[in-house]
C-alpha cells in the first residue's frame, strides 16, 4: 500500500492551521478576561474564536472534511454496529475504512459526533499525538468542523474480532492467531510499561490488525466489542 502524504499544504483547511503559534497566543492572552482598558484603547476578548483552531496539532495535517471519502463502516459490536456508540456519554464515535483525495490506498478514520464529541476528540488527539511507535495506532491527519470532528490513522486497519471471526472454523489457525497476539500484545505491553511506566489492560484497549504488514496495532481506548480472553496476563 502507498499512502505517502504530500509534502505541499493542499490539506491546510483554513489560514488559523497553518500558524498554530498564532491560534495557541489568542487563546492564551489575557486569559478569562472580557472588555478591560489598555493605554486608552478597549480591547474584547476573542478567545472562543480560537477554541478550534487552538487544538490543531501543528505536526499534523488538517483535512478538509470534504476530502475525506467513507466507504466502510467497521464493526466490533454486532449489537450496535459500530465501533465506540458511547450513548451514554451523549455522543457518538463511529470508524470507517476511508479514501483521502491525493492518497492511494484506503486509511482508517474515527468521527465524532454529538454532545461532548470536541473534548473526546480533543482527549484522543491528545493521546495520538505523543505517542508514536510502530506497536499502537498512528496519527494522519484530523479534521475538524462546526458539526462534527475526525481523527485519520495511517493504514486500513482491521477489528481485530474481525480477524478471529474469519478463521473460526480452523482450530489451528485460531490457535496461531491467538498465540500471535498474545506475543504482539507482550511486546507492547514491555514498550509501554518501560516508556511510560503504563500497565496495559486488555478491557482498557482496542486492538487492531494493520491489513498492510497484519501486525497488531494497539490504541488506548475501551473496546466496545466482545472481550477476547487471548492476551495472557502479563508483568
Amino acid at each position: 500500500m502507498d499512502s505517502k502524504p504530500h509534502t505541499d499544504n493542499d490539506y491546510t483547511s483554513d489560514s488559523a492551521s497553518e500558524h498554530p503559534e498564532s491560534a495557541s497566543y489568542g487563546g492564551a492572552m489575557f486569559s478569562g478576561s472580557q472588555d478591560f482598558m489598555v493605554a486608552g484603547g478597549t480591547f474584547h476578548n476573542v478567545t472562543n474564536n480560537y477554541t478550534t483552531a487552538s487544538t490543531v496539532p501543528p505536526d499534523f495535517r488538517s483535512i478538509p472534511l470534504g476530502d475525506i471519502y467513507l466507504q466502510n463502516e467497521l464493526e466490533l459490536d454486532r449489537g450496535s454496529h459500530t465501533v465506540g456508540h458511547l450513548r451514554d456519554r451523549g455522543f457518538v464515535r463511529r470508524v470507517y475504512s476511508a479514501r483521502v483525495v491525493g492518497l492511494d490506498g484506503n486509511l482508517t478514520v474515527a468521527m465524532y459526533q454529538g454532545d461532548g464529541a470536541q473534548k473526546e476528540w480533543r482527549e484522543d488527539i491528545l493521546r495520538y499525538t505523543w505517542l508514536r511507535n510502530p506497536y499502537f495506532v498512528q496519527l494522519w491527519g484530523i479534521t475538524t468542523s462546526s458539526t462534527m470532528h475526525a481523527a485519520v490513522f495511517y493504514d486500513d486497519l482491521i477489528p481485530v474480532e474481525q480477524f478471529f471471526e474469519l478463521y473460526r472454523h480452523s482450530s489451528i489457525l485460531t490457535a496461531y492467531i491467538h498465540g500471535y497476539c498474545n506475543t504482539e500484545f507482550e511486546v507492547t505491553w514491555d514498550y509501554s510499561y518501560s516508556s511510560f511506566k503504563r500497565s496495559l489492560d486488555q478491557g482498557q484497549c482496542t486492538f487492531w490488525i494493520c491489513r498492510s504488514t497484519g501486525r497488531l496495532r494497539t490504541e488506548f481506548r475501551p473496546s466496545q466489542g466482545p472481550y477476547f480472553p487471548w492476551i495472557s496476563t502479563v508483568g
